[in-house]
This record gives structure tokens, C-alpha cells and sequence, in this order.
């Protein structure tokens, strides 16, 4: 019996020490695209994950303000049917991923459009954009 023990405890271990954190996932997808996450102080989520789609649209329109801001990566995972993306659809630039797959969803980093403040090699701060904020998120401009 301890020898099942210890084999499955031994399995558990080495699966934890795989596991990654929400940082490294990120990396991870975005190494698929090569591009560098340390060259992002932050990264927008847009997305049509959580119960409010009109906070979502809101929130992207937001945010499309702020596309000039090089400092930030902006991560499109939706097709478009449902929020309105066109303001990243017509401007092509480095600092937009258009993610139609919703690849960036499947990660289960956030369960609405997000805010991720960036700070020395990790995710300093998310912010998740729902009817209770919603109008209260703006991105730092430097």
C-alpha cells in the first residue's frame, strides 16, 4: 500500500512542478507569435467571456482609444460578431493580435475583457471589466 502511495504522490509532484502560472501561460502564446511580453508595460484582453456582452463592446471602445500607446499589447479574442472590433480591424500595428480562435480564452486567466498591468516579469495586477466598473477602466499612459 505505501508503495501506491508514493507512486502516486511521486505523480502528483511532478505534475505540479509542470504546471505553469498565468505569467508563463501568456509567454507561452505569445512566443507562438513571436512577440516579447517585455516589451509591454500592459496587456488588453478583449473578449466576449463573462454575462455582460455590452460591457464587453463598451469596453473595447474604450480601449480602442488607446491604440496608439505602443506600451501596451492588445489581444482580440474574438471573431467580432458580437462586439464591435472594427477599430482594431483597420489598424494594423504590432501591438494587436487578432485572436479570431479565442486561443488567449482557453489559458482560464480571466473570465471577462481584462487589464493586465505588467511589472517586473509578471502580471502585477488584473483588472476584469464588469457591470460593477463598468466606465471605471483607463490604461496608464507613459
Amino acid at each position: 500500500m505505501n508503495k501506491h502511495l508514493t507512486i502516486l504522490l511521486l505523480i502528483l509532484l511532478l505534475a505540479s512542478c509542470k504546471q505553469q502560472n498565468d505569467y508563463q501561460k501568456i509567454i507561452s502564446f505569445l512566443d507562438e507569435k513571436n512577440i516579447q511580453i517585455t516589451n509591454y508595460k500592459q496587456l488588453v484582453a478583449i473578449n466576449t467571456l463573462g454575462d455582460c456582452l455590452n460591457c464587453n463592446n463598451t469596453f473595447s471602445l474604450e480601449m480602442s482609444a488607446y491604440l496608439e500607446q505602443d506600451s501596451t499589447l492588445f489581444i482580440v479574442s474574438t471573431p467580432g460578431a458580437k462586439i464591435d472590433i472594427s477599430p482594431y480591424l483597420k489598424k494594423e500595428s504590432s501591438n494587436i493580435i487578432l485572436d479570431f480562435r479565442k486561443e488567449f480564452n482557453k489559458l482560464n486567466i480571466i473570465n471577462h475583457s481584462s487589464i493586465f498591468k505588467l511589472k517586473e516579469s509578471a502580471i502585477d495586477t488584473i483588472i476584469e471589466f464588469d457591470v460593477k466598473n463598468i466606465g471605471s477602466c483607463t490604461l496608464e499612459i507613459k
